[in-house]
């Protein structure tokens, strides 16, 4: 009884719906700390500054740019990953589920199977490209309104400004990008290990019919 307890005390704890076991099962600090599509972001976005600030352009006139180009892509992608998401959840039998609980993470302080480690990192995908459209939405209103031209400032506190809003910018909306990569080859990956799943089965369904 008191084994049965604990483990229904451990399932609640590993299957609760909310922010926090969200996180937890993604293990977000590891994987931004290893996170090559976060990488990249971050290097394009200071590559781009600098040919910026070498060329003299004008920040302001290239953030409204992104901001229109960024908001016609990302809603693109989302549904993408949205639709994908979808696929992943809903997709397989209850008997492939069932084979696929059973499997644990390597990490021992994170007993959760394969299936939650997958769908929570289509989760953080979707949860990221929302994060860069919110921005680049809320970004946009901001300008319509004129927010910026009310505000006097030196022209190099401006620079400074657009500088720093445009690297922020660049790299939320990069790394949302860039995210379409991880969600295909995560589909692709969680395909095969359904794939091998499948082969198992088979094989031991085989040896059965043999016996």
């Amino acid at each position: 009884m008191q084994n049965e307890q604990e483990y229904l005390t451990q399932l609640e704890k590993t299957h609760d719906g909310n922010w926090k076991s969200f996180f937890k099962v993604y293990n977000l600090k590891k994987s931004f700390k290893n996170s090559r599509s976060l990488k990249i972001s971050i290097i394009i976005s200071i590559v781009v500054q600098i040919f910026l600030l070498i060329s003299n352009s004008d920040l302001y006139v290239f953030f409204k740019n992104m901001l229109s180009i960024n908001l016609s892509i990302i809603p693109n992608i989302l549904g993408f990953a949205i639709g994908a998401y979808a696929l992943l959840i809903s997709g397989f039998s209850e008997k492939i589920l069932i084979k696929i609980a059973k499997t644990r993470l390597k990490e021992k302080k994170l007993p959760y199977n394969s299936f939650q480690k997958t769908s929570a990192v289509f989760g953080m995908a979707i949860f990221m490209m929302t994060i860069a459209l919110l921005v680049n939405y809320l970004s946009q209103i901001i300008i319509d309104t004129g927010f910026f031209y009310s505000i006097k400032v030196s022209a190099c506190l401006a620079v400074v400004l657009n500088t720093f809003l445009l690297l922020l910018l660049n790299i939320i909306s990069i790394y949302a990008i860039l995210l379409i990569f991880n969600t295909i080859i995560n589909l692709f990956a969680f395909s095969q290990f359904i794939s091998a799943i499948l082969t198992i089965e088979k094989k031991e369904d085989e040896i059965i019919g043999d016996k």
